[in-house]
């Protein structure tokens, strides 16, 4: 169910200017264009430190999109800030969150977000940050995210 979902075309924005991404398709039920990615960007850091990342989803479809988890090569976890409570009070936890149907998700700095630790190497502004999207299905679909400081 989540495939058909999933796997579509994504317009992802990255630092603001338009990326296409390649076509994924799991067969005639797939339906394009429903779920966007925009601003995918981390801060920068130093090997053994910590990393916020931050990005706005928009779910077009009718169905709640899961993402179990998230995980990338430069670090050695990655976990969910305030991602499941709302209000003054922020805790790690997993990864993983929810996109409401027809609904958006903004990872920001000044509300949830996912922080990378235990980065394995310097990450300097320009540099370009694969990060994978884990969904129930198994599919696993990984994007492009870019090091820059909060200014841009």
């Amino acid at each position: 169910m989540h495939t058909a979902l999933i796997a579509v075309v994504l317009a992802i924005a990255v630092a603001s200017a338009p990326v296409a991404a390649p076509a994924m398709r799991a067969g005639p039920s797939s339906q394009e264009g429903q779920l966007h990615l925009h601003d995918a960007w981390m801060s920068p850091a130093r090997a053994g430190g910590t990393a916020s990342l931050y990005l706005h989803f928009e779910n077009k479809s009718d169905q709640s999109l899961v993402v179990t988890r998230a995980t990338t090569e430069v670090a050695r976890g990655v976990q969910g800030n305030a991602l499941a409570t709302e209000g003054p009070e922020r805790s790690p936890y997993s990864s993983g969150f929810v996109i409401a149907a027809h609904g958006r998700l903004r990872m920001g700095p000044d509300g949830p977000h996912l922080i990378l630790s235990g980065i394995t190497r310097d990450l300097r502004p320009g540099d370009q940050v694969p990060l994978a999207l884990h969904f129930p299905d198994g599919l696993t679909l990984t994007i492009m995210v870019v090091v820059r400081t909060a200014r841009g």
